[in-house]
């Protein structure tokens, strides 16, 4: 039953990520509008928060390490690139591996290349989601392929030790073109022999998806 559920949940995600449907023109209409909405409160509350970014970032420095989750929040959030380098800091240098965590995810918001030198010392983070969130960032800010293999390498790691999220990344690199289809086959293939069974029922549904099949992946979704 698990692995059924896991298998669906796999075809959800690449239908709508991969092949979103038509949509009537209404509902367009209606998704423009409210899109154009939540822009405008965005750039509202960006405006506002880059007002505090001193003090977001003088709280930062003074606050303890584990306590520092809404400041990353804000400073994330608002967009200014006087929040990237705090950031980086907290992901590199926080005792709290899930302030470390939230500080790359937050940190990846501004797709500024200038946070790759950063990314690549966090992706030999200690901490599994750490080094998650470094390498999914850095195979959406850089087009170099050198630094998107080095992030497919330690997502490819990641599931070999049971970090079963590592697959969506890869999908996503090959959706907008930063890796070849043959290459994500081929890591798919290779999550097949991985202990962590929902990393090799999670490969071995979407191979089967995409209509790729053998007996190893027949036995695994059974």
């Amino acid at each position: 039953m698990i692995k059924r559920i896991i298998i669906l949940c796999i075809g959800i995600v690449i239908v709508i990520t991969l092949r979103l449907p038509k949509i009537s023109f209404a509902t367009e209409q209606n998704l423009e509008l409210q899109k154009k909405i939540f822009q405008q409160e965005e750039k509202k509350e960006q405006e506002r928060l880059r007002e505090r970014v001193p003090v977001l970032i003088k709280k930062l420095k003074e606050m303890k390490d584990g306590t520092k989750f809404f400041e990353i929040l804000d400073l994330g959030t608002s967009k200014d690139p006087r929040a990237i380098e705090p950031l980086a800091d907290v992901m590199l240098n926080s005792t709290d591996s899930q302030e470390r965590a939230f500080a790359a995810q937050r940190l990846s918001v501004f797709h500024d290349k200038r946070t790759i030198p950063a990314y690549k010392k966090a992706i030999l983070d200690s901490n599994l989601k750490v080094r998650y969130e470094a390498a999914y960032a850095i195979g959406r800010i850089t087009d170099a392929q050198q630094d998107v293999l080095l992030a497919c390498q330690t997502l490819k790691e990641l599931a070999k030790d049971g970090y079963a999220q590592s697959i969506t990344p890869i999908l996503i690199f090959k959706k907008n073109k930063k890796i070849s289809k043959d290459y994500t086959e081929h890591f798919l293939l290779e999550c097949l022999e991985y202990s962590d069974e929902e990393v090799r029922v999670s490969a071995a549904g979407t191979l089967k998806i995409w209509g790729i099949t053998n007996q190893n992946i027949d036995t695994i979704i059974e």
